[in-house]
């Protein structure tokens, strides 16, 4: 509605929805409540945690890695967490660290990129039990490594016409469904 996207991208219909956790861990993966993202276009990206709090908002230039955040000492126990303005997000940095239960997507019509796991010998997130994809044609790479809580153990990149590389070592992923024709770098 703007030069900036500063008005109507912060609705229920264009955002990012996950579920937040602070599990007992220290060293190299204790959790970090910050969000890092690159948009599509020079907008204002917006994050908030919790339903009842203030988005906490910042510029973000176009192609540029925007963090965003909360105090680190800062407690989630599955706690709601929103990315607004999904649909110009591009790419999704690290969000291992939030470790999320559940993460919605299907909303970040133009993202490329999605770290959500990690493969570093150490590192597992046993509450990520959804992941959902539906309207995400542009997503060439996810990242689930080391995600062992998943409900569905088949993951549906079937709307993804151009998946190219799926990360899941570590996971509890038996099989995957894939696009039609696409593709996937083996």
């Amino acid at each position: 509605d703007s030069k900036w996207f500063a008005g109507d991208f912060v609705s229920n219909d264009n955002r990012i929805v996950m579920r937040t956790n602070t599990p007992l861990v220290e060293g190299k993966f204790a959790p970090n409540p910050t969000i890092s993202y690159k948009t599509f276009s020079n907008m204002y990206a917006a994050v908030r945690y919790g339903t009842n709090t203030k988005p906490i908002v910042q510029y973000a230039p176009r192609n540029e890695l925007v963090s965003l955040g909360q105090d680190v000492s800062m407690q989630f126990k599955d706690t709601d967490t929103y990315i607004f303005g999904a649909d110009q997000i591009s790419y999704l940095d690290d969000l291992s660290l939030l470790y999320p239960s559940t993460l919605n997507i299907s909303a970040a019509t133009k993202l490329i990129e999605l770290n959500v796991g990690r493969a570093e010998d150490g590192y597992e997130n046993p509450s990520l039990t959804s992941l959902s994809f539906t309207n995400n044609r542009l997503l060439r790479k996810v990242n689930v490594c080391n995600c062992t809580g998943f409900k569905t153990k088949v993951l549906d990149f079937s709307l993804c016409p151009n998946i190219q590389e799926i990360l899941a070592t570590g996971s509890n992923i038996t099989g995957i469904d894939l696009p039609d024709s696409g593709y996937l770098k083996i």
